[in-house]
């Protein structure tokens, strides 16, 4: 099993920003009309796309890493990194880096 897929044990559903994941992650990973009639629970929705083990009732370590409030809480060294490049152009030129 790869590292993201597996349990981070010490962390719980509250250490993850659940807010984050439902407002910017799952409506660009599931379309509309499936989250309209979506009814799941939150540890099932992030289950679904592999950031909570519902067998353990904790999340894994991609979870974590891209949705915790403290990652290096959990996961020494770990964080998230993301490029921004314009849409419609192919050089190099970065429009945004966090």
């Amino acid at each position: 099993m790869s590292f993201d897929r597996e349990i981070c044990i010490d962390a719980t559903l509250n250490d993850l920003r659940t807010d984050h994941f439902k407002t910017f992650y799952l409506p660009k990973a599931v379309d509309e009309e499936t989250l309209k009639k979506n009814h799941r629970s939150m540890e099932q929705q992030l289950s679904s796309l592999r950031f909570f083990d519902l067998k353990f009732n904790v999340p894994t370590n991609a979870g974590v890493i891209i949705f915790g409030i403290k990652p290096t809480h959990h996961i020494a060294g770990s964080y998230s990194q993301f490029v921004k490049f314009p849409l419609a152009e192919t050089t190099p030129h970065i429009e945004y880096e966090k």
